[in-house]
């Protein structure tokens, strides 16, 4: 029985990844992404689906990661952290639309 059923009515869907790490540690790891659409394509489809939306996301972390320094970043202060994140957000987007 699921919990807070009326929460998740929007799955349609499960797919089950399993990845190893690039890392090199050799561990599998396993995502469960939900669907919010009946699946109609096949596990090639769904899988270059997903590894294109992880592209996307690995990028943009490491773009925050190594050139603003999110990871080293120290701010503790009341929303400091929040207010710098969304402030390198801001700029990232403003470069990508620049170098259109």
């Amino acid at each position: 029985m699921i919990e807070k059923s009326s929460e998740w009515a929007f799955v349609k869907g499960v797919v089950r990844i399993r990845a190893n790490a690039i890392t090199g540690d050799g561990q599998n790891r396993a995502r469960s992404p939900l669907l919010h659409h009946q699946p109609q394509a096949d596990a090639a489809r769904l899988n270059a689906v997903i590894r294109q939306h992880w592209g996307i996301e690995n990028k943009l972390h490491w773009v925050l990661d190594v050139g603003f320094g999110e990871d080293l970043d120290r701010k503790r202060a009341g929303h400091s952290a929040q207010n710098f994140s969304l402030l390198n957000r801001i700029a990232l987007t403003c470069s990508n639309r620049s170098n259109r």
